[in-house]
């Protein structure tokens, strides 16, 4: 997928200065929340970088949209029904991933605030490294020499089954992998440019007679990618919203927990 780059000043309208902050922005923010066994503020971080994301894709969707139309025959994209579909198409994945981590950042929130309850030994030390703690959403620990996960307790304790604990820290790669794999469907050009993939347009490709092995490579192989880069994120998405929902389950155990 071709774009042409603006070349405006702002970050709101050159893409390439999207694209850097973009990649660093995700980069910190994995860096953070996988740091000590899923950090409470890192999770934070990625949804607030996806928004950013988001925000800098939608100023940019005019040119991403002609980008995107110059795969398929000019008959099709002069259908504004069509332009309607793809555009749907174009902002389902952002919408799954969004929803699931604004589930989980929910559900986490609420983890993280019953965990700070209790625990409060008056020990300086002690009480400080429960506060730390609190913020970490999955850590093993050694207890006679074999590592536990304290949270397996913390999830029988709502009478939930630990299996779903898995699945919880599941849905952290699983998102983080959707993230990266909708960076590349935006931001295809950048990934074109840097391994030197000259793109070809449906109407350029249908007037070669004959057309060579290289021909039928970059067409296709833009096709296949662009199937791949939106088709991944928008299964992960789905699955993520899956899961991270049946954390809503564990929120109103805990929430009907502090009531009572």
């Amino acid at each position: 997928m071709y774009i042409d780059m603006p070349t405006g000043d702002s970050i709101f309208t050159d893409t390439k200065k999207q694209f850097i902050f973009v990649i660093l922005s995700f980069i910190v923010s994995i860096i953070y929340l996988k740091k000590t066994w899923y950090e409470y503020w890192g999770l934070w971080m990625m949804l607030l970088s996806f928004i950013m994301f988001t925000v800098f894709t939608a100023g940019s969707k005019n040119q991403l949209m002609e980008s995107l139309m110059t795969v398929f025959p000019s008959e099709w994209t002069n259908n504004m029904v069509f332009q309607f579909g793809i555009g749907i198409l174009a902002s389902s994945p952002f919408i799954l991933i969004i929803i699931a981590l604004i589930i989980l950042v929910f559900v986490s929130t609420a983890i993280v605030r019953k965990k700070h309850e209790g625990k409060i030994t008056g020990n300086h030390t002690e009480d400080n490294m429960h506060r730390r703690t609190a913020f970490i959403l999955t850590h093993k620990i050694k207890e006679n020499g074999e590592l536990i996960d304290p949270m397996d307790d913390f999830f029988n304790a709502f009478d939930l089954n630990t299996a779903y604990f898995t699945r919880f820290k599941q849905i952290f790669d699983m998102l983080i992998s959707g993230f990266s794999f909708l960076i590349f469907f935006v931001y295809s050009s950048q990934f074109a440019t840097m391994i030197r993939f000259q793109p070809i347009t449906y109407d350029e490709y249908s007037k070669k007679d004959p057309k060579t092995k290289l021909d039928n490579f970059r067409f296709w192989g833009q096709i296949v990618w662009l199937s791949i880069t939106w088709l991944t994120p928008v299964i992960l998405g789905i699955i993520s919203i899956e899961y991270s929902g049946e954390g809503l389950k564990l929120y109103r155990r805990m929430r009907d927990d502090i009531i009572a």
